[in-house]
């Protein structure tokens, strides 16, 4: 793999994902989780409940 010289951590990643394919699908899937999680934060602080207690009404911990 050649990689262009940067100490840039985003442009890093992209060089890894666009030279692997594999690492792509699970940013992709990480991308995904992380934009359900921030609506779920979202959700939670407009209607003023702790994650706490989403955890509670949702029977995790």
């Amino acid at each position: 793999m050649i990689y262009n010289k940067t100490s840039n951590a985003v442009e890093i990643l992209k060089q890894h994902i666009s030279q692997d394919p594999d690492l792509a699908i699970l940013v992709e899937e990480e991308r995904k989780r992380l934009k359900i999680a921030d609506k779920i934060r979202e959700s939670r602080q407009r209607i003023g409940i702790s994650q706490k207690e989403v955890a509670k009404r949702t029977d995790t911990t």
